[in-house]
């Protein structure tokens, strides 16, 4: 019976923010001194996930038993990319996988930082803001954002873990996670995020 389909909750869950390298670059460039004042970015998408969501190690039992795989969201593409794909924001030469047709990420940068995303010299509390995305033909899809504010780290490009001393600067910058659904379950999609 496990095999059944169930309806998800989650259409998308994207995380957006400012890349590690624009993160280094300011850091390099005395981003460390920010203190009083705050530097605007412009956000950008940095992971999609889709459904159904597997841990690493649930994925290579599954792909065991199964004899297959699952692919990630991005996978390169042999031939180039087309223009539309290129101006619609995707790195060149990967294409969305996963990813439900019926919901356009372009907005979503903005939508999650209307104020713009902050790199500043204090950590702030984490908030949360609700969207409903309507098409041209009236369908809506609901999404919760919680931004939270990370510290950058010295030393390291964004996320990698590698051998050598860490120190925590005194920069934060923005993260928004989204979580993307067709149902109008604000609280528990907020609960899923406060978690």
């Amino acid at each position: 019976m496990t095999d059944c389909l169930l309806p998800t909750l989650l259409e998308a869950c994207v995380v957006v923010g400012a890349s590690s390298e624009k993160l280094q670059e300011i850091y390099q460039a005395g981003g460390s001194s920010i203190s009083s004042e705050s530097l605007l970015l412009e956000p950008e998408i940095l992971h999609v996930l889709a459904p159904p969501f597997h841990s690493r190690s649930a994925e290579n039992e599954t792909s065991k038993l199964h004899g297959k795989r699952h692919h990630s969201i991005l996978r390169k593409k042999k031939e180039h990319p087309s223009s539309d794909q290129s101006a619609s924001g995707r790195k060149e030469g990967s294409e969305d996988v996963g990813v439900p047709k019926n919901i356009n990420l372009t907005a979503v940068p903005e939508l999650c930082f209307p104020g713009g995303l902050l790199v500043t010299g204090e950590k702030k509390e984490e908030q949360f803001h609700f969207l409903v995305f309507t098409d041209v033909f009236g369908n809506k899809t609901h999404g919760v954002v919680m931004q939270y504010y990370r510290s950058i780290l010295e030393g390291t490009t964004g996320y990698q873990r590698g051998a050598g001393s860490l120190k925590l600067s005194k920069c934060f910058s923005a993260v928004g996670v989204c979580v993307i659904s067709k149902y109008p379950y604000f609280t528990a999609l907020k609960d899923c995020l406060s978690w």
